[in-house]
Formats: structure tokens, sequence, C-alpha cells
């Protein structure tokens, strides 16, 4: 009988680490060809008919059947993807667990996105019509925000960019959301990304174009769920919240609400600019005969 040893197991566990980390390259690659052929395909048609919805973002958007694609259909301007940095490269996944199956930053969203910019597409590039891209970072800060600055160094075309504080607008603005490198970014000239506030940056006296946006996990602050009216005490926290971002000129969203009408309904009255929902398509449709005029 032949007994394992250390070393051979060892040499079997790098062996299978070398095979796992070919297939994601290639599945990787497959990603970037099916989704740029399919862009040919159906892009220009579903551009003429589209109509944006300023004041919804696709939250978690990767779980959808059609990441980008189905949220730009709809004319939602702003989608959601949480970055990992595994092994030198920026996986799109809720967890580490379910990244590998989900597929790359790259491959998902900017190299689709980039096409479409090429394309002149109006499914991004529509006039006043800002599309952003929040990039939430689950992994260690610094160390992941250099890998994306790599990256995000091949698309800068497309971006939104600040050069000596001053905004030069593009078809895509990058918000890093999550463990955002802070101290990394501000020090950027010319800068390619923005950082995304939390509450206690409400009356910050950072510049909007480095901060143009607060958001925080709705269950954190509030216990309403929509099954009841909402109470006095929250509504006026809400109420408190939107004016202090809105006095700062930022937007505000809240993330993981409730997916439900009453919920929907009372963050429109409140003036949030931003709606989220995982149920995008049921967002839209309740969005758009109540078309909001607190917009980004």
């Amino acid at each position: 009988m032949k007994i394992a040893t250390k070393d051979s197991f060892d040499g079997s566990m790098m062996s299978l680490c070398r095979i796992l980390q070919r297939h994601i390259f290639v599945n990787a690659i497959i990603q970037v060809a099916f989704v740029l052929g399919r862009l040919e395909a159906e892009e220009i048609v579903a551009a003429e008919k589209v109509e944006p919805i300023l004041n919804a973002y696709a939250e978690n958007d990767y779980f959808q059947k059609r990441p980008l694609m189905g949220a730009l259909e709809l004319g939602i301007r702003m989608i959601e993807a949480d970055t990992f940095l595994v092994d030198d490269r920026l996986m799109i996944g809720y967890s580490v667990m379910d990244m590998q199956s989900k597929g790359s930053l790259e491959a998902l969203y900017l190299a689709p996105l980039q096409k479409l910019v090429e394309d002149r597409s109006e499914l991004v590039t529509r006039a006043g019509s800002p599309f952003y891209l929040v990039i939430d970072i689950k992994s260690e800060a610094d160390l992941t925000y250099r890998a994306l600055r790599k990256l995000l160094s091949k698309y800068t075309s497309m971006f939104t960019k600040v050069v000596d504080g001053k905004v030069e607008l593009g078809p895509v603005t990058v918000i890093i959301s999550g463990n955002a490198a802070r101290a990394m970014i501000e020090e950027e000239n010319p800068r390619y990304v923005a950082i995304d506030g939390r509450f206690s940056d409400l009356d910050s006296n950072l510049p909007t174009h480095l901060m143009p946006m607060i958001s925080a996990r709705w269950g954190s602050h509030f216990r309403w769920l929509g099954k009841s009216p909402i109470t006095k005490y929250e509504a006026s926290r809400l109420k408190s919240i939107v004016e202090r971002a809105h006095a700062g000129k930022r937007l505000i969203r809240f993330w993981s609400t409730p997916d439900v009408d009453a919920v929907w309904t009372e963050l429109r009255n409140a003036h949030v600019d931003l709606i989220g929902a995982e149920r995008y398509p049921v967002l839209s449709d309740f969005l758009v005969p109540r078309k909001s005029p607190f917009t980004p």
C-alpha cells in the first residue's frame, strides 16, 4: 500500500489549485465572448425603446439571469457589483463561496460597458442621464484597490475623471463602496473613481465630486419593514437624513430595504434619490408611472 506523504499531498493540492485557476480564467474568457456577441445582436434595438429611470438602482445585479443588460434595458442608471480580490483577479459575488460561479468584474461589467460606449449606445451614453457603476469592495481595501486601479486603467476613456479638482464627465461614473481605500483615492490626480459615504459623512466637507453619495443599510437604522404604517419617529428620522444629505448636495440611498410597495412609496415621498432592489423589474414597474423629480 502506498502511503501519501505531506509533500505529495501538498503537490496534489497545488495541482488542483492550478487546474481551478485555469478553469476560472477560461470561463472568464468565454463570458466576455458570450456577452460581447450578445450585445451585437440586442443592444441597438433595445436602446431605441428605453427610457431612463433615474431614481432606481440594481442591487446585487449579478444575481440576475442577464447581469448589466437586464438593468440597462429597463432604463436603470446605477448598478451595484460586489467585488473580491482573488489571486490578483477581481471576481464578482455575494460571498467567497459563490463568486467563482458569477465571473469577473471585467467580464461581466467593464468589457461590455466599453463595447456599449464604443458603439455609442444610448443604453449607456444617453445625454443628461449619467450611468453609475458602484463597485462594492468586499476584500481588503488597499490591496484590492491597487488591483482595481490597474484594471480600470484599461478603460479610462469611458470614465468620469477629476483633474486638479475639475470634473470631466464620461459615460460611466465609478463609485467605490464597501471597503474603500479612502486615503489612496483622495490623493489621486487624475482620479477616475469617487467614494460612497456613510451616515458619519453626512456633514463632511469633502467635495461632492469625491463623495457624491451617502449610503447605509436600512436595517441598521430603521426597524420598519412596510407591514404596518411607519412610525412618526422613523418617518421624521428618514426626512432628517435625506435633508442633511441634500444640504451637502449628495445623493442618498439605502441598501437591503424590503422589496415592497409601502417601503418604496415612503422612500420616494421622503425624496430618497436612489431606491434599490434585487427584484428591479418589479421596482421599475412601480417607479415608471410615478416618476420622481428628485434624481441624480
